[in-house]
């Protein structure tokens, strides 16, 4: 795999990308034809689950934006000043995105051997809920904290501005 390395450009001052050689059959555009095969994917994200003493969650960060329109969407409620349920929204976003329930860091899982998350019925039957967002809401018990799940999921799937603890443009009028 080629090495890349920044090399400043006297004419300009603009930074260059430029590669160094594996071989002498290897050029640049093998190089980025390579690279351009890769599959660009986000890491998954563990959260904490505050309150829940060894309790943790893996969430998929990967969230597309029209996913997103679709949860606001099922978000809606004419009874807000705004018409959005904001809490609804963060709750729906934590249970589409948790993969996994880890516990005392080792996953979680039902007796026939399937992941606890939101989506599994063993999972929200055990919370006593009928539906995941349900779930997640008794589940996490303080909804500031599900404020706080969600944000934390969005941003590491880019929904931010790029400033740790902040965000930029609300993700949810995505349009």
């Amino acid at each position: 795999m080629a090495d890349f390395n920044m090399v400043p450009d006297d004419d300009d001052d603009v930074e260059l990308l430029t590669v160094k050689d594996d071989g002498p059959d290897t050029t640049v555009l093998d190089s980025l034809k390579t690279e351009l095969k890769r599959i660009v994917k986000n890491e998954p994200l563990t959260l904490a689950v505050p309150s829940r003493p060894g309790m943790a969650i893996v969430f998929d960060t990967n969230v597309e934006a029209t996913q997103l329109q679709h949860w606001r969407k099922a978000s809606s409620d004419k009874s807000m000043p705004d018409k959005f349920d904001g809490l609804k929204f963060s709750a729906i976003i934590i249970a589409n995105q948790a993969l996994q329930i880890l516990y005392k860091n080792e996953i979680a899982v039902d007796t026939e051997g399937n992941d606890l998350n939101f989506r599994n019925p063993n999972f929200t039957a055990m919370l006593g809920a009928d539906r995941a967002s349900a779930a997640v809401r008794k589940l996490y018990g303080v909804d500031g904290h599900i404020f706080i799940a969600a944000n934390q999921i969005l941003g590491a799937a880019g929904y931010d501005d790029g400033e740790q603890g902040s965000t930029g443009a609300d993700p949810t009028l995505v349009s």
